[in-house]
């Protein structure tokens, strides 16, 4: 756009009223996300400069809440969202609060519906995966074992007995194998929530 440092930009809008704005800003610098639509499209102000322009002193045209789990439960959302809105509804204030819930907003709807059947497909996948691979390793287990299980049908150990025992040990190893897999994930998932990874580098020239 050819703009340098203590050029004059006109910001063209529309105010919370409904009728047009037009507000000039010097240009004090560039700022590059790596992401061409905000790139071309993206411009920071100063709050309160955006609020004069806009005709918004001491307003707000949108305001972000968060769960406290830090998980999205769209169920919840849209319980909260529908007791708000049926307090603070009014049909003679036009700027009334309306609150919604992300899968509300515009197109938010189908992501949110997406990452709900993914994240339940994912771990279906997983856990058939994971299912045949232990089937095969207690098939495997069982046929270097045979010898084990002759010699203790030959000592008149009962059937029943047998497979008993080999019941309660994979009872056994799933609640080891469980408890230790839990303890290593919360641990990793700990260490991801608490310090995170920064791939800002990677982000480098995304379009």
């Amino acid at each position: 756009m050819h703009i340098n440092p203590g050029d004059t930009v006109t910001l063209i809008g529309s105010t919370m009223n409904g009728s047009m704005a037009f507000y000039n800003f010097t240009v004090v610098g560039t700022v590059t996300f790596g992401s061409e639509a905000l790139d071309r499209g993206a411009l920071l102000i100063d709050l309160e400069d955006a609020r004069y322009a806009l005709d918004m002193q001491n307003a707000a045209g949108e305001i972000l809440g968060f769960q406290q789990e830090g998980y999205y439960h769209d169920a919840a959302a849209l319980e909260m969202a529908h007791r708000f809105n049926q307090q603070h509804s009014s049909t003679d204030d036009e700027f009334a609060p309306v609150m919604k819930s992300l899968s509300r907003q515009g197109n938010m709807g189908l992501y949110v519906s997406m990452a709900q059947y993914w994240s339940v497909y994912i771990s279906l996948l997983f856990v058939l995966t994971m299912g045949l691979v232990l089937w095969n390793a207690g098939l495997l287990g069982s046929l270097r074992r045979y010898g084990e299980f002759g010699v203790r049908l030959a000592m008149g150990e009962a059937k029943d007995h047998v497979f008993a025992t080999l019941i309660y040990e994979a009872i056994a190893i799933g609640i080891i194998g469980t408890l230790i897999g839990t303890a290593f994930g919360l641990l990793f998932a700990w260490l991801l929530q608490t310090y995170g990874l920064n791939i800002s580098g990677m982000m480098e020239g995304a379009p």
